[in-house]
């Protein structure tokens, strides 16, 4: 639960969700932290989301026009 919370915390100071969210998950398994597995999982789909929420309303507009 800390390593989630510190996580967080440096998602917060990048500024940007899902560009702090990676570069706080390559940070700390570059220092040999890890998570549950279902953590993990849970943490894949809404990175996955984050990014479909982003991206999904110009794709639908570029599909459309």
């Amino acid at each position: 639960m800390v390593i989630v919370m510190m996580s967080m915390a440096l998602t917060m100071m990048f500024g940007q969700v899902v560009g702090g969210v990676l570069l706080a998950g390559l940070i700390f398994g570059h220092f040999g932290f890890s998570m549950y597995a279902g953590m993990q999982i849970f943490g894949f789909a809404l990175f996955i989301f984050c990014i479909g929420y982003q991206a999904g309303p110009q794709f639908l507009d570029a599909l459309l026009n």
